[in-house]
C-alpha cells in the first residue's frame, strides 16, 4: 500500500486531535459550571457520540489518500467484519507497522458506531460486533464517561499507528533520518491529549517546536538532572540538524547576505518601490513611460530586456514574481535591483539580487531567537555536555538569524522611512559567548 503524493488531507489529522481536545476541555468546563443544570450523563453521552464521529472521520481521511485499491474496496465496501480487520492489519504491515488485533477490532466498532450515529440506523452485523467489543448499543447510554476514555485510548492507538506509517514513508529520503528518541519527541503531546502527527510538510515545523520546547523546559522550575539535560541537548541538536537540512537554508551564504544588506543600510541606499510588489512587467511599463531614468544606469539593464518581455508576454510566460521569487531568472532580478536602486555601484546588481533571494528564504525559516538562546545561553548554564556542538549550532543559528533580520529591515525601508536594523551590540553579546572557554 503506497501513500499518495497529493497532500489533500494535510493538516486534517492535526485538526482532529485539536478538535477532540477542545471538546474534552469544553466538557470539563461545562461539568464544572455550577449554573448548568443538564444531567451529566447526557453531556457525556453527547461528547461520546461527537468524539466517535470525529475520530473515525479523521482516520478515514488518511485511508482515502492511500492508493491500494484492494484496501479501499474492502474497508469502504460491504464485506465481513473479519475481512476488514484483516485488511487493516495487512495494510499497516505494508508500512512496517504492526497493529494489534484488539485495536483493529475496537476501531471497527467505532466505525460502525459512527455509521449508526450518522444514519440513525442499525445493521445487525454491525450491532453484534459493537456489542462483542463491549460498546453499548444504546446511543443514550448513561455510562458514557468511561466510554469517552476508552474511545480516546483506541483513537490514540490508531493515530500512533497512522503516525508511524506516514513517518516511515517519509524517511525514504535519507536527509530526514532521525533517531527513535526524536521520533517520540516529535510525535507525542506533553498533555494528556492525542498524538500529534509527523508528515513531510510539517516536519520542519515540528523540529523547530522541539527546540522551543527545550527553551520552555530550560526556563521552567523543573529540577534539571544531568540525564534530562543531556537528553534535551541531544534532541535539540538533532532537531536543529534536521531542520536546517529539510528547509534547505544556505548557511554558507548567510554571512555574505548579511554583509551585503547591512552595507546598503549603512549607506542609506533604499528603494522607493516596495520590493514585495516590484515585478518585471510593472517596472518595464514604468521604464517606458518615464523620461527621468536616462543616465541613471537603468537604461543599460532594462533596454535589452524590453524585447524579451514583449515576447514573453505574447506567450503568457513573463516572470510575474518579485525579485526573490524562484521563477524570476537572475538576470531579470539584477535588472529589477538596478531599477529599484539606480544609485547602486555598477556591477553589484547580481550580488544584491542573490542576497535578497537568500534573505527572503531565511526570514521565512528563522522564526525567532529560540535556537540561539537554547544553544548559547540556556543549555550551557545547565551542563557542559556537548558544549562544542552547542556552540557550533548556536553560531550557525546566529548567522542565519542575522541575515534574516538584515533582509527584513532593508526591504521594509524606504528613503523617507528607513527601518532601524538590529544593533551590532545585539549580535556581539552572543558572539562573545562563542569565544568563552
Amino acid at each position: 500500500m503506497t501513500q499518495r503524493k497529493d497532500p489533500s488531507s494535510e493538516g486534517f489529522l492535526d485538526a482532529l486531535a485539536a478538535n477532540i481536545q477542545v471538546v474534552l476541555d469544553a466538557r470539563d468546563a461545562l461539568l464544572a459550571n455550577p449554573n448548568h443544570t443538564e444531567t451529566p450523563w447526557k453531556i457525556d453521552s453527547a461528547i461520546y457520540r461527537a468524539i466517535v464521529t470525529m475520530a473515525v472521520d479523521g482516520i478515514e481521511a488518511v485511508f482515502k489518500t492511500w492508493e491500494d485499491e484492494s484496501f479501499a474496496k474492502i474497508y469502504f465496501g460491504k464485506t465481513e467484519n473479519k475481512n476488514i480487520v484483516r485488511k487493516l492489519v495487512e495494510g499497516f504491515a505494508v508500512h512496517g507497522v504492526a497493529i494489534e488485533q484488539d485495536t483493529a477490532e475496537d476501531y471497527l466498532a467505532l466505525k460502525y458506531l459512527r455509521n449508526t450515529f450518522a444514519h440513525a440506523e442499525w445493521k445487525e452485523e454491525q450491532r453484534q460486533h459493537i456489542s462483542t467489543r463491549g460498546f453499548p448499543i444504546d446511543v443514550n447510554d448513561q455510562s458514557s464517561a468511561h466510554l469517552i476514555a476508552r474511545v480516546i485510548d483506541v483513537t490514540r492507538a490508531m493515530l500512533r499507528h497512522v503516525d508511524k506509517a506516514m513517518f516511515k514513508h517519509f524517511l525514504v529520503d535519507e536527509r530526514f533520518q532521525a533517531s527513535s528518541d526524536l521520533h517520540i519527541a516529535l510525535s507525542s503531546r506533553e498533555s494528556d491529549g492525542l498524538w500529534a502527527l509527523v508528515r513531510p510538510a510539517r516536519f520542519p515545523f515540528l523540529c523547530w517546536r522541539n527546540i522551543e520546547r527545550v527553551d520552555t523546559w530550560c526556563h521552567s522550575k523543573t529540577t534539571k538532572s544531568e540525564e534530562h539535560a543531556q537528553r534535551a541537548i541531544d534532541i535539540a541538536l538533532e532537531s536543529w540538524e534536521c531542520y536546517v537540512n529539510t528547509v534547505d537554508v544556505d548557511a554558507a551564504g548567510a554571512n555574505e547576505t548579511a554583509a551585503t544588506l547591512e552595507e546598503l543600510h549603512r549607506i542609506n541606499l533604499y528603494s522607493a518601490f516596495p520590493f514585495g510588489i516590484l515585478k518585471l512587467e510593472e517596472a518595464a511599463d514604468f521604464y517606458r513611460a518615464s523620461t527621468e531614468l536616462e543616465g541613471s544606469g537603468v537604461l543599460g539593464h532594462f533596454e535589452p530586456l524590453l524585447h524579451e518581455i514583449d515576447a514573453a508576454r505574447r506567450v503568457g510566460a513573463s516572470p510575474t514574481g518579485p525579485i526573490w521569487d524562484s521563477a524570476v531568472p537572475e538576470h531579470v532580478a539584477a535588472a529589477l535591483v538596478r531599477f529599484a536602486l539606480p544609485r547602486l555601484e555598477q556591477g553589484l546588481e547580481l550580488a544584491v539580487a542573490r542576497a535578497l533571494k537568500r534573505g527572503h528564504h531565511l526570514y521565512d525559516k528563522m522564526r525567532n531567537l529560540s535556537p540561539i538562546e537554547v544553544f548559547l545561553v540556556l543549555l550551557p548554564r545547565i551542563t557542559q555536555y556537548r558544549i562544542d556542538d552547542l556552540r557550533h549550532a548556536g553560531a550557525q543559528a546566529l548567522r542565519l538569524f542575522r541575515a534574516a533580520r538584515a533582509w527584513y529591515s532593508f526591504v521594509e525601508s524606504t528613503p523617507s522611512h528607513p527601518q532601524k536594523p538590529l544593533s551590532s551590540a545585539f549580535f556581539e553579546r552572543y558572539e562573545q559567548m562563542l569565544t568563552q572557554g
